[in-house]
């Protein structure tokens, strides 16, 4: 017996702690209102029709057989029958500035850092000292003792 799925499946991505969609369920709905002989008024109570991979369900959510549907509903599903997207891994969410690679978000910081550390030891071995311009941080008391 088939069960009425969410349409999104999603999943938590734990590299980056985000929900991301995983897989979808092809879904089509149909709505089914009986009407008067004069083409305006209702009938009678609308009747919802749900596909779902392969299989229909009624305004509840469950499932039926096929032969309670009415046939245009039926034929439509023959003649367009959706298809979902399944998608595996993460998601690539960040791309970085500097060499155009793509990661996930959370390995962002330790590429970043890579990128800093090829700078400053292709900068030479000066680059990270001290000059004489540059005074020494030191700290300074600016409170006033018993005051």
């Amino acid at each position: 017996m088939a069960v009425l799925e969410p349409v999104n499946v999603m999943e938590m991505d734990r590299a980056t702690s985000q929900l991301a969609e995983v897989h979808e369920n092809p879904t089509r709905v149909f709505l089914h209102v009986p009407l008067a002989p004069d083409g305006i008024h209702w009938a009678g109570t609308p009747a919802q029709y749900v596909w779902q991979n392969g299989h229909w369900f009624d305004t509840g959510g469950n499932e039926m057989d096929e032969t309670e549907v009415p046939q245009k509903f039926r034929d439509e599903i023959a003649a367009n029958r959706p298809s979902g997207r399944v998608q595996r891994g993460p998601s690539v969410t960040w791309a970085c500035d500097y060499c155009g690679q793509t990661m996930n978000a959370s390995e962002s910081n330790a590429h970043l850092q890579q990128h800093m550390k090829d700078l400053i030891s292709s900068a030479g071995p000066g680059a990270t000292k001290q000059t004489e311009l540059e005074r020494p941080i030191t700290a300074k008391n600016t409170h006033a003792k018993g005051a």
